[in-house]
């Protein structure tokens, strides 16, 4: 065995300034530690496990680290937050590319970002990552940085010029409960049962693999009874004399596939220029094509459909789409349709035609084990826990707006269980679910998220202001992370910053 490191102890790496950083692993003979000058010996215990405390460090790097015949490069000390919650943490930067290029053209280095790989397990804490590792920020990675995380971690680094390590443990759709422990759930015995049943490796097998056959028997029937297919209706030479007329953002009713056509004149001077489709977002499946040739495929209804052209033909243009909903489709008002040249853009709103191709009864709804309870508190938080942060960043509530009630003494016990985990108060700084029309129930749960500001050590950055009535997931993620930081700056970092309605820290006596 000789020495095994955790994933989090690697090249790359971001260790907490200030205070007792904990370095771990596992070894079959004495550890010798050496870092910035200092060596420290240990030896393991008699399960193999071993740590060494690196106290008080100064900030800065990079560094080199030695642990026995091990050499760890490019390492830094300066403050480390935990990003976790559901989607809106976990929006790279590269869907936010066309708000911020700059920050696409010219990331900071200084900024790290670990990505916890995704994994569930309803047998308890885990102790150890599968995969993982450390990635400065740069042209090349910078479009997985997680965007709330980046901003915040940009503002800190401008403000205290000390190295920001990003740990992003985050997965889209997830209900908190997935993020407690068994504990933290004691209160809640049905969510209790619903964890033991998924702790039978059988059932999880069984429910994964008939969701596998239904969404297949789904595409496949379809695939197999759409005429389009058939008979081509991609393909610019397919007469579509005798198609529906109607405007691109009528919705439509059914389970199945649609066909959507529109025929553009290139002028010669575009002929074999390159271009990029915008085409907003629809749901939910779709497979566009440019005179008959595939531009771009997206599999589910949230991410902006955004293709490149290679080169654009000469003359006549006929851009189809194909799209299949489970229970009705729509392309989504209030986005931007456009085949854009670096010449001009051509506007694709108003008429397509538009045909119906196969009918299927819609699937069974998924079962998603991400969603269950304590699945993702062990696969994916408790391997973090001897890792030493500066404190945690939550954006999560959005799978919890249609049941709100309770969901503040849920977030309570989960903040308690993750510090207990830490084996220190760990700050904890939350996002108010931004304004969105979809939501009808959210300002329920914001109430649920100002009620758990009654614990110490917690605040909350104000985003109701920053919603998009028809998205889900905002793009503005800079003020976001820039009123995280300033909640961080009070709260953490103890300035004395003018009153804001942006950052609240909730009243305690």
């Amino acid at each position: 065995m000789s020495i095994m490191l955790p994933k989090l102890i690697s090249d790359g790496m971001v260790l907490q300034r200030g205070t007792a950083a904990r370095i771990w692993g596992k070894a079959d003979e004495r550890v010798t530690l050496t870092f910035l000058g200092k060596q420290y010996v240990t030896a393991p215990d008699p399960s193999g496990y071993w740590e060494i405390l690196l106290d008080n460090l100064p900030p800065g790097g990079p560094y080199t680290m030695s642990i026995n015949e091990i050499t760890i490069n490019d390492v830094f000390v300066g403050d480390v937050w935990l990003c976790s919650g559901q989607s809106n943490m976990q929006i790279p930067m590269s869907r936010v590319k066309h708000m911020y290029p700059e920050e696409i053209a010219s990331p900071n280095p200084n900024i790290r970002q670990f990505t916890v790989p995704q994994r569930f397990n309803f047998h308890g804490p885990q102790d150890s990552l599968e995969g993982g590792h450390w990635s400065a920020a740069s042209t090349d990675t910078i479009s997985d940085f997680s965007a709330v995380g980046y901003f915040f971690a940009k503002r800190l680094h401008e403000r205290y010029h000390v190295p920001i390590g990003l740990i992003l443990s985050a997965i889209g759709g997830t209900p908190i409960h997935a993020w407690m422990s068994r504990g933290a759930l004691e209160a809640f015995p049905e969510l209790i049962r619903e964890a033991d049943l998924c702790a039978d490796d059988g059932y999880v097998a069984r429910v994964q693999a008939e969701d596998m056959r239904q969404i297949e028997s789904f595409f496949s029937g379809i695939d197999a009874s759409d005429p389009g297919l058939r008979e081509s209706w991609h393909s610019p030479d397919y007469s579509d004399e005798g198609w529906e007329e109607r405007d691109l953002l009528d919705p439509w009713p059914g389970s199945g596939s649609v066909w959507l056509r529109k025929t553009l004149h290139i002028p010669p001077e575009l002929a074999g220029k390159k271009a990029t489709l915008f085409l907003g977002t629809l749901i939910d499946w779709d497979m566009v094509y440019v005179n008959g040739q595939v531009v771009g495929n997206t599999t589910y209804r949230y991410p902006p459909r955004e293709y490149i052209v290679p080169s654009l033909p000469s003359g006549r243009c006929v851009i189809a789409i194909r799209v299949i909903s489970k229970d009705g489709g729509c392309f989504t008002p209030g986005k931007q349709y456009l085949l854009s040249t670096d010449d001009g853009v051509f506007n694709l709103n108003g008429k397509w035609l538009f045909r119906r191709g196969a009918s299927a009864l819609p699937p069974a709804p998924e079962v998603f084990f991400t969603y269950k309870p304590t699945g993702l508190y062990n696969g994916m938080i408790t391997p973090l826990r001897r890792f030493t942060i500066k404190g945690a960043l939550w954006y999560q509530g959005e799978a919890d707006a249609d049941n709100p009630e309770r969901y503040a003494e849920k977030l309570r016990a989960l903040i308690s269980t993750w510090r207990s985990d830490w084996g220190y108060d760990i700050p904890f700084l939350l996002v108010e679910l931004p304004h969105w029309e979809g939501g009808p129930h959210w300002h329920l749960l914001r109430q649920q998220q100002w009620l758990a500001l009654d614990m110490p050590k917690t605040a909350m950055a104000a985003a109701f202001d920053l919603g998009e009535h028809n998205d889900l997931h905002p793009l503005g993620k800079q003020a976001v992370g820039d009123r995280l930081a300033r909640c961080a700056m009070r709260l953490v970092y103890g300035e004395k910053l003018p009153h804001s309605p942006f950052e609240i820290v909730g009243y305690r006596k």
